[in-house]
Order: C-alpha cells, then structure tokens, then sequence
C-alpha cells in the first residue's frame, strides 16, 4: 500500500461517491495528491484506501449530472 506523506497532500475533504456496480452514493473522504486520488472511509488516511485512482491511467472525468 502507498503511505501518504502529509507533504503530497494537495486537497482533501468529504465527498459522495457513486459505487461502480451498485449505482450506491457512498460518503468518503477523499485526498488528493499529484500523482494519485485516494478515498476512505473515514478522515483516517493511514487505514486501507477503499479506492486509489492514479491519474496517469485515467483516462477521463465524468461529471456526476451525467
């Protein structure tokens, strides 16, 4: 697992999250570094990630109106 170092870290906050099978809204609370999104259940950032995204495989944005 990748250990965010408080020093990478660009944003972080609350979101709602759309659950890719379920089509579910999930409350996570998101950071955002420069290579890498990571979202959590909770503000505890040393816990598992439920998800890391990195943006160097990312190949779009979808906007939650869509």
């Amino acid at each position: 697992m990748n250990k965010i170092n408080n020093e990478e870290i660009l944003k972080k906050g609350w979101i709602y999250k759309r659950s890719r099978f379920l089509h579910k809204w999930w409350k996570r609370y998101c950071v955002i570094s420069e290579n890498e999104l990571y979202t959590f259940k909770t503000e505890d950032i040393n816990e598992m990630p439920t998800e890391i995204v990195t943006f160097m495989t990312c190949s779009g944005v979808k906007s939650a109106e869509d």
